[in-house]
Parts: C-alpha cells; structure tokens; sequence
C-alpha cells in the first residue's frame, strides 16, 4: 500500500485523493458528452482491437462485487504509456458510499477508511474518462473492467468512450507458456508477475496496471516475433503476386485505352482473397491467392466459350459475386476477354451515372471516390 499511498498523495496532497476543489467542475465541462436515455444493452458493448499499439492506457478497477450493475468501483488506477514507455498516471480512491465487504479488504487490502472523504464516482469519473481520451484500453479479464467503466458512463448519462480494448488474459493464455511450453496453472496477475520475474505488490489498482502493462508487453513481443517470421515466409509468394496484379492491371487498362475509355474511375484494390480491378463498381474480380487461380465472370460458360473458346470453365460458389470461374493461367488471359471488360466497363459507367443522378449522397461519395485515387 504504500506505492499507492505515494501515487494518491502525488495527485491529491497529503490527505490523499479528498482535496479535489473546483477542478472538478473543470472536468465535467471537459467532457460535455452527456447523452439522452439509450437502451441500456446497447449501451454495453465495446469492440476488442485488432492492433497492438505503442501508445495506450492500463487501467484496473477495484470493486465492492462482481455485478456492475448493483457494485461500486473503490479504487481506479490507470497508466497511460507512449513509445511503450509509461508517462502519466491516474489514482484514485473512490467512496462507494456503502461499506467495503470483509472478503474485498481481504482481497484489495482497502477498507471503509482508506475511501470515507474519498469523491464519489460522479466527481471522479469524468476526470477518468478525459484522462483515457481516445487511447486503446488495455485491462486483465478486460470484460470485468469496461463493464464497471460503461455501466459508470451509463448511469452518469456520459456519452459512451469509443476506445479499442485489449485483454491481457487472452493474450497471456494464448502467449505465455511455463517450463518445457507447458500451460500455465492459471493465468491471473500474480501468477504471470512471477513467471515474467515482474517485482511489483499485487491487489491494488496501481500495481495491477503495471503488471498487466508488463504482460501485455511481452505477449506484444511474441506476437512482433511471429509475425515478422510469417512475413519473411511469404514475401517471396506476396512479390510474385504483386507483379502479376501489376500486369493485370496494365493490360486492362491497355484494353480501356484501345476502345477510347476513360480511365478516370481506374482503380485496383483488394477485397478479401481478391484482387479487384474497379471503375467505381468492380470491373475485374480475380483470385490469385489460394489453390486455384481465377477470373471471377458474370456471364455463364456458354456466354464465355463464345469469346474463349478454350476456356477452362467451373460454377462459382453461391458465396462468391459472380456465375462463373474462369481458370487463370497468365495476365494475357485478359485480352481474349477483352469483350466482356469493354461491356462492363459500359455498364459501371451507366450505373455510376444513374447513382450519382438519383441517390442524394451520390455525388459526393463519387468525388470521395475520385479524391482518393
């Protein structure tokens, strides 16, 4: 406790976290996110992130219970780390304004004095929710957490944070083996600061963040490690793929330029497993990647053989845009089809006409589309 102690008096003087003053105000205004009533279940959920940042906060409730709904938070601690490096903290104790149950003491070490001239939540919190600002979360069993963190928001009629969130019990189970590769026995915080040597208490919102940044940290690297072997795996396949799209895209457009189409709607991007060849609406749709390569075709087999009549023909997938698979061989593939592009690139452009004439979003997204050519 007393690292915690030092950290409450840092922000709040020697009688701890009671001497908020009118900053408190300040804070509230800071925020003037204050929402109308929304239903409550959709007001919970939150999105996990699928990056592993530099820059992010840890941040640890510690509770009167489990339920968010009918438990209070007493005790908010949150580190914010820039470069991987941490740089600022917030901690606080919090009155829950009911009495600390005997086994969350036991657990927590915090009793009813450690929180009697504590701010209530209402005072607190929109200091916290400024303090994480747009940073990805990070938390061990994150779902405990932000339930507590949204349910706060919620009852305070705060407009719901948008942060990413990233759980450390997730990443350790999956990142952090004991001897010989084995599991863990279990995978909570005291046990991962004494396999990663992390010397640090435990049980306090503070401590807690700093292990649980710790974790994260080494499983970023695991993840860093593995990645970086999966890229140098696949960059001869990815370069071989890269030049391929490369001359499909200049042999269509090659074939746009010989029947004087514009190629002002030019594009390629990728959209899944395909490289997609677009004039605003997609043009040619191509899978190179996987066991089969092929050109995904709107037209029927008999439609096909008319054009390319030693075409290598299959049924599409009921999942997959299009009625035929044409078996792709080489770029050149392209010019014997050269019919179809020129029929459809006619069609994306009478398409893109009617949408931009009657839909009344139309033009502007044609220009955001034209912009970020």
């Amino acid at each position: 406790m007393g690292i915690l102690n030092k950290m409450i008096q840092s922000l709040f003087g020697n009688n701890k976290e009671n001497k908020l003053s009118n900053n408190i105000n300040v804070e509230i205004d800071k925020v003037k996110n204050y929402i109308d009533t929304e239903p409550y279940d959709k007001y919970m959920f939150y999105k996990n992130s699928s990056e592993f940042p530099n820059d992010f906060v840890v941040f640890d409730f510690e509770t009167t219970g489990l339920d968010a709904k009918t438990e209070n938070i007493i005790q908010i601690g949150a580190l914010r780390y820039r470069n991987n490096e941490r740089v600022d903290e917030f901690v606080t104790y919090v009155n829950p304004q009911k009495a600390i149950p005997s086994n969350i003491t036991s657990l927590t070490g915090i009793d009813n004095s450690d929180v009697k001239n504590a701010p209530i939540i209402s005072q607190i919190f929109p200091r916290f929710i400024n303090f994480i600002g747009e940073d990805v979360l990070i938390a061990h069993n994150a779902d405990f957490d932000m339930k507590f963190l949204i349910n706060n928001a919620f009852n305070l009629r705060i407009k719901k944070p948008q942060n990413e969130v990233i759980d450390t019990l997730s990443l350790s189970r999956k990142y952090i083996k004991g001897a010989n590769g084995a599991k863990l026995e279990n995978y909570k915080l005291p046990t991962l600061k004494a396999i990663l040597n992390i010397n640090v208490g435990s049980h306090n919102s503070a401590d807690d963040c700093f292990v649980c940044a710790e974790v994260y940290k080494k499983c970023k690297e695991k993840i860093n490690s593995s990645s970086k072997l999966k890229k140098n795996e696949n960059t001869v396949i990815d370069d071989k793929f890269f030049k391929i799209e490369q001359q499909c895209f200049k042999i269509v457009k090659e074939i746009l330029l010989k029947n004087n189409k514009s190629l002002e709607f030019l594009k390629s991007t990728h959209v899944g497993n395909y490289y997609d060849i677009v004039t605003f609406y997609t043009l040619v749709r191509i899978k190179l990647k996987g066991k089969k390569q092929y050109i995904l075709s709107r037209y029927n087999e008999d439609e096909i053989k008319r054009v390319w009549k030693d075409a290598v023909c299959e049924p599409a997938t009921k999942s997959e845009t299009g009625t035929t698979r044409i078996i792709f061989n080489a770029p050149d593939d392209l010019f014997k089809l050269e019919t179809f592009i020129i029929k459809d690139f006619d069609h994306n452009m009478e398409s893109l006409e009617i949408y931009r004439t009657n839909v009344g979003c139309g033009e502007r997204n044609v220009q955001e589309y034209l912009n970020s050519l």
